[in-house]
């Protein structure tokens, strides 16, 4: 079985006093990995003031004081792990597609 990935952690400390707004996904919901792939992490928003954390949702605007930290810390991928055999057929099973209709998939049907 494959994992799925960690995503990223990025900080951003205002300078100044600012408004900030977010607008970010898998933050309830992780990621679902595929034939059998385990999900990614799950994402996660906090607001760091006075060395204390507080969750963010993962869409919304609201005040950053000078010396704040926002730390946005992505979600991480869901694996795909395939079968040896008839890989294909499982894929399309759990993407609910049919082998022939790759192309609409892809966008080019």
């Amino acid at each position: 079985m494959r994992r799925g990935g960690d995503g990223i952690r990025r900080d951003i400390r205002a300078l100044v006093d600012v408004q900030a707004t977010l607008l970010s996904e898998r933050r309830r919901f992780p990621p679902y990995g595929l034939a059998g792939g385990e999900p990614g992490a799950r994402g996660e928003n906090l607001l760091i003031r006075d060395g204390q954390e507080m969750r963010l949702p993962g869409k919304g605007s609201f005040e950053m004081r000078a010396g704040d930290v926002l730390s946005i810390r992505t979600p991480g991928g869901g694996a795909m792990a395939r079968h040896p055999t008839n890989s294909d057929a499982i894929l399309a099973r759990e993407m609910d597609i049919s082998p022939g209709n790759a192309d609409q998939v892809a966008g080019l049907g």
